[in-house]
C-alpha cells in the first residue's frame, strides 16, 4: 500500500505541483515541501515527458533521496501511467478525468482521484470516492479545463471530506491568499495537504524563488497562529 507521511493536527502538508525544473523542486523541499508534483499529460503547458522527468527525479533524489513524487494525469491509458510509475518510482498517480481506469490497473491505493468543485454535487461525489484511495484532491472548476485554474473555490463545500480523510486542497491557492485560507478555515478542519501549482511560478512550470519563499512563510506564519490560537484556548 502506499505509504503517505502522518500530518499532525492544524499541521497540513504542502504539494508543489507543475515542477519542470530540478532546482525548482530541491527549493520547494528544503522550505518545507512534503510532495513534489510533475504533470505527465501533453494537455498541460507544464507537461513533462517521461524522459525528463526521468532527469528530474534523479538530479532531485542525488540530493534528497526521500523526495516523494506524485504524477498528474488526464485519462492517460493504464500502460502509460504503470510505466511512469515505476520508472519515476512514484508515491501515487493522481488522475483529473475518471479515475477508475487507473485504479483497475494500479489499485486504489496507488491513486489519488481529484475533482473539480462547483456545487454540493461534486462535494458529494468526491465523499463518496473509495476509502481505499490514499488521498483525494479537490480543484476549483473551470470549464474545459482539467487542473491549473488558478481559481479559488468555496472551500466550505468540502470540510465534511477534510474531516474524514487525507485530501490536498489546490485551486488558485499562493503567497498572497495562503494566510486568509488557512486562517479561515480554522485549526479543526485543515486539509491534509495544500496544493500549489501556478500560484508560485514566474511563468508556466517555471517557480519563482520569491513566490516560493514567500508562500512559505506565510504558510508557516498561518500555522503557527493557529497552534497559538488553540494553546490560549485550551
Amino acid at each position: 500500500m502506499t505509504i503517505f507521511p502522518q500530518a499532525v493536527k492544524q499541521q497540513p502538508l504542502t504539494k508543489i505541483c507543475g515542477l519542470t525544473r530540478a532546482e525548482d523542486a530541491r527549493l520547494a523541499l528544503e522550505l518545507g515541501a512534503s510532495f513534489l508534483g510533475i504533470i505527465m499529460t501533453a494537455k498541460s503547458p507544464r507537461h513533462v515527458p517521461l524522459s525528463a522527468a526521468r532527469n528530474l527525479v534523479r538530479e532531485v533524489r542525488a540530493d534528497h533521496p526521500n523526495a516523494r513524487f506524485i504524477g498528474v494525469f488526464v485519462n492517460e491509458p493504464p500502460e502509460v501511467l504503470r510505466e511512469a510509475r515505476e520508472t519515476l518510482d512514484l508515491l501515487a498517480v493522481q488522475i483529473h478525468g475518471d479515475h477508475r481506469p487507473a485504479a483497475e490497473a494500479l489499485g486504489e491505493e496507488a491513486v489519488i482521484p481529484a475533482v473539480a468543485i462547483r456545487d454540493t454535487k461534486q462535494a458529494e461525489e468526491l465523499a463518496a470516492l473509495s476509502s481505499r484511495h490514499p488521498a483525494v484532491l479537490a480543484d476549483s472548476f473551470s470549464e474545459g479545463v482539467h487542473g491549473g485554474t488558478g481559481k479559488v473555490f468555496n472551500h466550505a463545500l468540502v470540510r465534511p471530506v477534510i474531516q474524514r480523510r487525507r485530501l490536498f486542497l489546490a485551486g488558485g491557492l499562493g503567497p498572497d491568499n495562503i494566510g486568509t485560507v488557512v486562517g479561515a478555515l480554522g485549526g479543526e478542519d485543515q486539509p491534509y495537504a495544500y496544493d500549489l501549482s501556478s500560484g508560485v511560478e514566474a511563468s508556466a512550470g517555471i517557480k519563482s524563488d520569491e513566490k516560493l519563499r514567500r508562500y512559505f512563510a506565510e504558510f508557516q506564519s498561518a500555522v503557527a497562529a493557529l497552534s497559538a490560537g488553540s494553546h490560549r484556548s485550551s
